[in-house]
């Protein structure tokens, strides 16, 4: 293992004629029956827009974009930092007052503080229920590799890879404080796209609302945007991916999230990641429900005679 590492060739390899074969006839906006609760999720890039995905969830792990939204802003690093946190501080509210004018009952919204945002988004976080109506929390997303379920700030176990932080002294004495989520990027990453490439109807399938022609071009040209070439198991036991990127992809990102943050509620569709194949082309019937269990290798039986 040390010496040969296990490799497997390309494992998901989907298209954007994928994501659009799982629209359904559902209206933009509402929540079908038997979903149980919806989250938003929100990929920041701040210097162009903001993504946001409104998804819901059944218990089964199956999933339906209720809403895809982008938000142009054109907020710059290249200045004071007291400046840059309170612009990203601002358009935050803004943003959250535009989902929370939508209807929807939203039980969460992720918003990703990776890198520069991280205290502005902490520090709204922390009041967003007061300022807009919906409960938000900061999400940094980690490597499969790097993913470390006990972090010194854990407050919480892990949950289906992903674990709650935050300062614990400063949540102690303060009564409340900035939280965040630690989730594994990788492994969600790839839930979403083994749900797209299940058809609507079956256990851990991801759909979409019925839209107009065209609207959802954008949203599956950015899910497709990365795709899983391989992933191995290092010499320590963790596993590492390899993606290969053409283009933006802050939408394939913000709904990955939405299922992060559906795990932080007990949604976590563990048992619905994809068969991993030798081959380079998976075909819809090839991603089924598979158990974490039943992935091991298995041995040879031995028949005595």
């Amino acid at each position: 293992m040390q010496l040969a590492p296990v490799k497997y060739s390309l494992a998901l390899d989907i298209m954007p004629k994928d994501v659009l074969k799982n629209e359904t006839e559902d209206a933009e906006g509402t929540i079908p029956d038997g979903y149980q609760f919806a989250v938003a999720s929100s990929d920041l890039n701040l210097s162009f827009c903001i993504s946001t995905t409104i998804v819901a969830f059944k218990a089964d792990g199956s999933a339906h974009v209720v809403k895809h939204i982008f938000r142009k802003c054109g907020i710059m690093g290249r200045v004071a930092d007291a400046a840059y946190n309170a612009s990203v501080y601002e358009v935050l509210v803004a943003h959250g007052k535009e989902i929370a004018a939508l209807g929807i009952p939203i039980k969460g919204w992720a918003i990703d503080a990776n890198g520069l945002p991280f205290e502005a988004v902490t520090s709204f976080a922390a009041n967003s229920r007061k300022l807009c109506g919906i409960e938000a929390c900061g999400f940094v997303g980690r490597a499969s590799h790097f993913f470390n379920p006990n972090s010194r700030s854990r407050l919480r176990s892990e949950i289906a890879r992903t674990v709650l932080c935050g300062d614990a002294q400063e949540i102690a004495k303060a009564g409340t404080g900035k939280r965040w989520v630690a989730w594994d990027s990788d492994y969600y990453r790839e839930r979403v796209h083994s749900g797209f490439l299940r058809s609507a109807g079956n256990a851990g399938a991801v759909t979409l609302y019925h839209g107009e022609d065209g609207e959802h071009r954008d949203y599956a040209n950015q899910i497709c945007a990365e795709k899983l070439k391989f992933k191995r198991t290092r010499s320590d036991g963790r596993t590492e991916y390899q993606w290969k990127s053409s283009g933006d992809h802050d939408m394939f990102d913000s709904t990955a999230q939405a299922f992060a943050c559906a795990a932080q509620f007990g949604i976590s569709g563990a048992n619905f990641t994809a068969a991993l194949t030798q081959s380079k082309s998976l075909k819809t019937t090839d991603v089924k429900a598979v158990s974490p269990l039943r992935q091991r290798r298995r041995r040879k039986r031995i028949t005595f005679v």
